[in-house]
This record gives structure tokens, sequence and C-alpha cells, in this order.
């Protein structure tokens, strides 16, 4: 056998018991999801399991798992609380409960831009503290937890790193 057949056979695809290869896709659709809909850990594109619920525990109503509107910690869907104020003070109009403005006291708005800047650094180039809230809340509208990508990359990591003879490291 020829070193070129050698390596051909060495990297045919492998799929998974539910037909993913190592890169998330699927073997019959040649999309990252699956014929009913679903990506590799059982999530559809908005973000929920096959029970219907997302990773934070609601449904697509906006019940929780509790059988409430708010989980645990009294947070709702949208990442706000009972009050109607998200974990900075502002509330679903972007107004800053302290403040009664568009701004909290630090001169940053809902989104985290400063009001005479217009970044995120204020006058004195310090951030905002707390800039991971937009981000966040992206990531809560797509459906998506960053915990969740991580995993995923470890996975497939792991999975190259099994498949990958060990002098292939080096």
């Amino acid at each position: 056998m020829s070193r070129s057949k050698n390596f051909r056979k060495y990297i045919k695809k492998r799929y998974d018991v539910d037909g993913f290869d190592m890169d998330g896709i699927h073997k019959i659709t040649g999309t990252k999801y699956d014929p009913k809909g679903f990506d590799e850990w059982r999530f559809d594109k908005f973000g929920y399991n096959l029970s219907g619920f997302n990773e934070l525990g609601f449904n697509r109503k906006g019940v929780h798992l509790n059988g409430t509107e708010y989980d645990y910690r009294g947070i709702d869907v949208e990442g706000f609380d009972k009050k109607g104020h998200d974990k900075n003070g502002f509330d679903r109009e972007a107004i800053h409960k302290v403040t009664g403005t568009e701004y909290d006291e630090n001169g940053f708005n809902n989104i985290r831009i400063h009001k005479i800047t217009g970044t995120i650094f204020d006058e004195n180039r310090k951030i905002a503290k707390y800039f991971e809230f937009k981000r966040e809340m992206q990531e809560r509208r797509k459906g998506i937890c960053g915990t969740m990508e991580m995993i995923k990359r470890r996975r497939r990591e792991t999975e190259l790193r099994e498949t990958k003879p060990w002098w292939k490291f080096w």
C-alpha cells in the first residue's frame, strides 16, 4: 500500500452515534443540524433542547423549570429581576434605577457606552465596570452560552488528540 492510500485511509471522516463528525457537521444534511433540526449537543437553532428548555432552564414561553417565570436567582428569561432591573440597575426602557436617567452614576448607558466619550472608556480612560454585560445579553438573545462553545471546542480537541497519533503533534 502506498503512502497516499494510507493517508487517505487515515483522514477518512469519522462520525459519532448521532451522525456528526468532529467538526460538528452532520453526515446526512451536511450542516451543523441533523434532519430533526438539532445540533450535536441536541439543541435546536434557537438554543432549546429536546425537552424544550434552553441552557438557562427556560422554555419557549418563558417559564422556568421550577414552574415560575423566574429562575432560582429571581431573574427572568430576558435577564431582569422581579422589580424589572438588570444586574447593572437598568430597567426594560433603559432607565437607571438610581439616577432616573439613561446613564448610571459613572456616565455609562445600558450598553456600556460613556455619555461624553461615546466609547467604552470614560474621561480617565477607565473601562466600563460591567463591560461584559453587552456580550452576555447578545449571547442570551441568540440562545447560546459561551461555556457550551468552550465544551464543544474541548470535545473536538480531545477527539483530535485521540484520533491523531502522538508523533504528529511534535
